[in-house]
């Protein structure tokens, strides 16, 4: 991780985001799995000078229902995930969860695009995309010059791997997704810088 990576994360406040009582030993970070957005995010704050000589792991899962589940178990765990998302309402709305409001941070989001894989998809009249539900708002209308049609995927590296497997002829997803799928690059979307937080259960 280079020192200007590390430069890119903002904190909303650095002199209380190390409170005691939050990143103890044995603490585990809940997040989608490698090769994605969520998945970075950790990796960047535990390299950053904030984190880098805690003792904290990595848990990865395919969706944030799927942390929420985590969180529910107990222990020590702390679900990352980004802001203007679903389940941050409903972790909002439920009295087990607290949000640390402290240990919020922001960070450029690596470059996200519409790609496909030539002649791995099962034609349709109406071209089917597969992304997240909260990054549609970046590809607009039209792909192509065509209308759409919408799968919902987990992550952006499910969307990826929908199109590897021909379920759908494009995808939103990232770098990563690009490259271990072998996909061909349709256009960039809209830069973002993405607000981080973590929840946990209420002790």
């Amino acid at each position: 991780m280079t020192n200007k990576a590390i430069a890119q994360i903002e904190f909303r406040n650095k002199e209380g985001f190390y409170e005691p009582g939050v990143f103890t030993e044995g603490c585990t970070i809940v997040t989608l799995e490698k090769g994605t957005c969520t998945y970075r995010a950790a990796s960047f704050l535990l390299d950053s000078q904030m984190l880098a000589n805690s003792r904290i792991e990595l848990h990865e899962v395919s969706t944030f229902r799927e942390g929420v589940k985590e969180l529910r178990k107990g222990g020590n765990l702390l679900l990352l995930i980004p802001t203007l998302n679903d389940i941050e309402r409903d972790l909002t709305a439920d009295d087990s969860f607290e949000l640390l409001e402290n240990q919020t941070f922001y960070l450029d989001n690596p470059p996200l695009y519409i790609a496909e894989a030539e002649g791995k998809h099962v034609e349709e009249k109406v071209p089917i995309l597969a992304s997240l539900d909260t990054l549609l708002q970046l590809v607009g209308d039209e792909i192509n010059g065509n209308t759409f049609k919408v799968i919902l995927a987990d992550n952006t590296q499910d969307a990826a791997r929908r199109v590897e497997r021909g379920e759908a002829k494009y995808c939103v997803t990232n770098e990563n997704g690009v490259g271990r799928y072998n996909l061909n690059i349709v256009r960039q979307l809209p830069h973002l810088k993405i607000t981080w937080q973590f929840y946990r259960l209420k002790k």
